[in-house]
């Protein structure tokens, strides 16, 4: 099967799940690291899954319209509070849209 066609799979706070789905939040962010890096490389769709829910009903698909690097003063600041302890000097901005 073509990798390129599986979505990326990301299970989210509750919080950021409800920013997401309220449109608040168009960014995710990941540690610039070998295991993102391979996880990442050639996606188009990202599902949201929240907290590790069993119903998938509730995912919510979207679109991935760019990614890039970033350092870590260039985290939003709820950010940086979550990567606080992280060794990673880059991080993955991972801007999307939601799909209807």
């Amino acid at each position: 099967m073509d990798k390129k066609l599986n979505p990326l799979i990301l299970h989210l706070k509750y919080d950021y799940y409800h920013m997401i789905m309220s449109g608040i939040k168009t960014f995710e962010y990941r540690e610039k690291k070998p295991y993102w890096d391979k996880r990442i490389k050639d996606k188009k769709e990202i599902i949201f899954v929240p907290g590790y829910n069993l119903d998938n009903s509730i995912n919510l698909k979207a679109d991935i319209k760019e990614i890039f690097i970033i350092d870590f003063d260039d985290l939003p600041e709820y950010a940086k509070q979550e990567f606080l302890e992280s060794s990673a000097p880059e991080f993955y901005a991972i801007n999307f849209e939601l799909k209807s």
